[in-house]
């Protein structure tokens, strides 16, 4: 049976049924207008082509965000890093996360993020990195990327790649202090910090480092690798020296994090 339905004037709807080769019997609609007709596919086929479209672009979608992950630097264990997904369970922890969310909000300031392995330095300054945009680097990358300037076969000056660090909208530079500080590292961190605190871009540095106790007996750089006699670990400020002490003075914070290793809770879960 057809059933012509008149929608107005001009157009009319009439429903027939169709046979799909793949999933048999359907009812179609047929519409007429000024002599055009048109009509309803098979509504399984239809919704099978929107799932691979919907597939398609979500595959897009990713694919999208990696290359944005990987221009970032972003490591893979860290793609998944917002600050949505950042949890906070020691006081310090939630600190760090809100000076984090702040920065992103702000898009200025240095915070400087300290502590043991696996507490979530590098998870949180990650989730600010994906937020706000910029790049990841160890200060060993930027260590061996800046000494690879020195070849001539470079193409690329020392004063050009921290221009390049200089710009970024977030600069993340993590593991410091993990090997011994040279006095060149020490210079290019100091340029850093002030240039991109006299034009206002956020920075974050992490270490393993301690902060100063109230009582440390090693006050000078030249004693960065004495312990502390409160702590036994490496003190932050008598790591870099008075001169980044100094520009850390102004809109900058440090916050060391204590916490459980999540590392260690992950191993053992898988």
């Amino acid at each position: 049976e057809v059933k012509d339905v008149p929608i107005h004037k001009c157009k009319k709807l009439v429903k027939m049924t169709r046979v799909c080769k793949e999933h048999g019997e359907y009812e179609a609609y047929v519409s007429y207008m000024f002599g055009i007709s048109s009509e309803t596919t098979c509504p399984e086929c239809e919704k099978a082509r929107l799932q691979k479209e919907l597939i398609e672009e979500n595959k897009a979608k990713a694919h999208d965000a990696a290359k944005n992950l990987s221009a970032m630097r972003i490591r893979e264990k860290y793609h998944q890093a917002t600050l949505d997904s950042c949890t906070a369970e020691t006081e310090s922890q939630k600190t760090a996360l809100n000076l984090i969310r702040r920065m992103t909000q702000v898009k200025r300031g240095t915070i400087v993020i300290l502590g043991g392995n696996g507490v979530g330095k590098t998870y949180f300054a990650t989730a600010a990195l994906q937020a706000i945009g910029g790049r990841y680097y160890t200060m060993f990358e930027i260590s061996c990327i800046i000494r690879s300037t020195y070849s001539p076969a470079s193409k690329m000056t020392e004063f050009d790649f921290l221009e390049i660090l200089c710009e970024l909208p977030l600069l993340v530079i993590d593991e410091f202090g993990r090997s011994k500080i040279s006095e060149a590292e020490l210079n290019w961190l100091s340029y850093i910090i002030d240039r991109r605190k006299s034009e206002n871009k956020p920075t974050i540095i992490i270490s393993n480092a301690r902060a100063t106790p109230a009582v440390c007996l090693c006050n000078s750089r030249e004693g960065r690798e004495n312990p502390c006699s409160s702590c036994r670990k490496i003190c932050f400020s008598s790591m870099i020296g008075s001169d980044i002490i100094s520009r850390l003075n102004e809109e900058s914070a440090v916050i060391e994090i204590d916490g459980r290793d999540r590392r260690i809770r992950i191993n053992k879960a898988g």
